[in-house]
């Protein structure tokens, strides 16, 4: 473990952004479909996608990270398939086990992986390495400044965090992090102008909620800071 904060939010008291899936009622079937076209190998990559994120409904979580495996080998290129399997996986053992293909986005899910795993400075030191080969993208720095996060080095954090804001002010992914920092340092000036900003780009985005809420609760206003960190859920 290379650091103790969790950058989902949750386990330094600071509300972060989780989704719960909805229920649906037609997965059985959708399952016997899908499993008797995979026995037939009628399945291309999305189809596989598919058949995966049923599995994983069904709570078959090894046989979904199979197939979710041979759907990204299948098209490497869908981005929430690999995002889809990192949600799988628990262990760098179980990536092993899979067949994954040597293409340029596997770099992004190893890096992706080492911050799910905690192991921060390894996923920093993949992600400065992409960085030379795409050097201009925000999903890139705003992961370094996940990683720095969660090693407890707001200062690094904080600067790529506002250098993501000032060139692309409309981008909230993972603004709540920041937030978070913004909370943790009392800085009630940044935290306001950057909650204002969140709620005149996407007043309903769980992000925004999350920001909002730490305005709130950094001003003592914790009957809205509540609210929000609820709407948030």
């Amino acid at each position: 473990d290379e650091g103790g904060v969790d950058s989902s939010g949750s386990s330094h008291g600071i509300i972060g952004v989780k989704r719960t899936p909805a229920a649906n009622s037609e997965v059985t079937q959708l399952y016997r479909e899908l499993s008797e076209a995979d026995a037939k190998g009628g399945l291309d990559a999305f189809g596989m996608f598919l058949f995966a994120i049923v599995l994983k409904h069904m709570d078959l979580r090894d046989r979904a990270r199979e197939v979710m495996g041979k759907s990204c080998a299948a098209f490497p290129l869908n981005w929430s398939a690999w995002l889809e399997l990192a949600s799988l996986t628990d262990s760098y053992h179980q990536i092993e086990e899979l067949d994954l293909p040597d293409h340029w986005v596997k770099g992004f899910f190893l890096a992706h992986m080492d911050l799910e795993l905690q192991k921060n400075k390894r996923g920093l030191s993949r992600y400065h390495d992409l960085a030379t080969h795409f050097p201009n993208s925000h999903y890139v720095q705003s992961q370094m400044a996940l990683a720095s996060y969660n090693m407890r080095n707001f200062s690094s954090a904080q600067a790529l965090f506002e250098k993501i804001l000032k060139e692309d002010p409309y981008r909230l992914d993972n603004l709540d992090t920041y937030s978070n920092i913004l909370y943790v340092r009392e800085q009630k000036t940044q935290l306001s102008f950057v909650a204002h900003n969140a709620l005149r780009n996407e007043k309903y985005r769980p992000e925004t909620c999350c920001i909002v809420g730490n305005y709130y609760s950094l001003k003592s206003q914790h009957e809205k800071a509540v609210l929000y960190f609820k709407r948030a859920l």
